[in-house]
């Protein structure tokens, strides 16, 4: 078995398996869609699934309704209108910023199945256009850029949030732009890319918060005036007060409506808490609020932890890939809300600490490459059927981030000490 698992973790087999599933991915995708005569399926899902709220968004703004975007009863509205009455329990509802949604008006101008297509094409270029920026840190004898993009579109989590609508992949290619343009002290094109970021606030502010420790006050400026666009691009089409209006629907009704159906596929820190701890003891009574409490202070000492270890990163040296991994595999967890497609992201942390093993000639473990296979193949399952875990209200996933943390700190641990050494 270990030989077994040895062999199909090497490049040559594994450059093969990556151009196969990217085949039947692609050939699955159009075949299914091909297939598809309605808007909605048997299942009660949307084609697209979740890119429905973008579109939502795009096409209230493209109405020139930007002050209502969002109003629940507009979105409803909006929504039956986009599916020419095929029946569909709920709605899809849009709760991301502004600027978002006057970004998505453009793909509204197209039906909605185009835009949908058009968006999955978007948002594999975004993906196949990240690993292509990294591929000048790859080691030379590791595999070809393009398979490694092949397995990580593959990968179930950016496969699900790639056809269900989401943009991961547009974080992926932006984190990894900042990490680039970082080690390559190009601090403006890092503000640039963490700048856009910011329509993700909880994927940019961390990274910009340890970037500042580092003095990096071009990237911290650059990406502070592109925030400041992002809310007057916002305000342009929304009227000024929009983040108060996206606050108060995200704390009132979006909050109980995810509640109510979607708390048990949340990967986030305070999520998982609340699902798995606070709800079984009886919900938001004084031992809740206390348990609240306790879960905010273990987020404010994992954040400390995050900037004591971030002193000495150096975009200077080599091992600020595992830096730079260890946040970028936080944030999922230092998130309010994180369903488990954003652990899509982690495809980043892992290709860096990977690419750093290989480069300084560490090897990895046959544990290592078990838990990467296991990983890789059985994440699907254990996020999106999460009536196989309701009975002891757990999501698996919620791991797999803390493992991808503690690999990177154990190695920033082991390189400490080989320098002290």
């Amino acid at each position: 078995m270990s030989s077994l698992i040895r062999k199909i973790t090497t490049p040559p087999l594994l450059g093969m398996i990556g151009v196969a599933l990217f085949m039947g991915w692609c050939i699955g995708f159009v075949a299914h869609h091909a297939s598809a005569d309605k808007l909605v399926g048997e299942d009660n899902v949307i084609i697209g699934r979740d890119f429905m709220a973008f579109y939502i968004g795009g096409t209230i703004i493209r109405a020139g309704q930007g002050e209502r975007l969002y109003e629940p009863a507009l979105q409803q509205q909006t929504q039956d209108s986009v599916l020419h009455g095929e029946p569909v329990d709920g709605f899809s509802y849009y709760i991301n910023p502004a600027s978002v949604a006057v970004a998505y008006s453009l793909l509204a101008r197209l039906p909605y199945t185009w835009a949908f297509y058009l968006h999955t094409c978007l948002m594999l270029a975004f993906l196949l256009a990240g690993v292509w920026i990294l591929r000048t840190h790859l080691p030379r004898d590791s595999l070809h850029w393009l398979t490694i993009a092949f397995l990580a579109a593959c990968w179930l989590p950016m496969t699900h949030a790639m056809t269900g609508g989401q943009n991961a992949s547009l974080c992926f290619l932006l984190l990894s732009v900042a990490y680039v343009a970082s080690v390559a002290k190009k601090q403006w094109l890092a503000g640039l890319a963490l700048g856009l970021l910011l329509f993700k606030p909880q994927y940019a502010v961390p990274v910009l918060g340890l970037l500042l420790l580092r003095k990096q006050f071009v990237t911290l400026g650059v990406a502070a005036v592109l925030g400041c666009g992002h809310y007057v691009l916002g305000a342009l089409a929304c009227g000024w007060d929009w983040p108060a209006k996206m606050a108060d629907k995200l704390g009132g009704y979006y909050r109980a409506a995810e509640d109510a159906t979607n708390s048990a596929t949340h990967m986030s820190f305070m999520e998982v808490l609340d699902y798995s701890v606070i709800q079984p003891l009886g919900g938001d009574g004084r031992l809740g609020s206390i348990l609240h409490v306790l879960g905010y202070a273990v987020l404010a000492c994992f954040v400390v932890y995050l900037m004591w270890v971030w002193r000495h990163a150096d975009p200077r040296k080599g091992d600020f890939a595992l830096y730079w991994a260890l946040v970028t595999a936080a944030t999922p967890l230092l998130s309010l809300h994180a369903q488990y497609y954003d652990g899509a992201l982690l495809a980043l942390p892992i290709l860096l600490i990977l690419v750093y093993c290989q480069q300084h000639g560490y090897e990895i473990s046959l544990r290592t490459r078990v838990a990467l296979v296991v990983v890789y193949v059985a994440y699907l399952p254990a996020a999106f059927i999460p009536e196989w875990f309701e009975w002891f209200r757990f999501q698996p996933v919620f791991v797999v981030p803390i493992l991808v943390c503690a690999w990177a700190a154990s190695l920033i641990r082991r390189e400490e000490r080989r320098r002290a050494l």
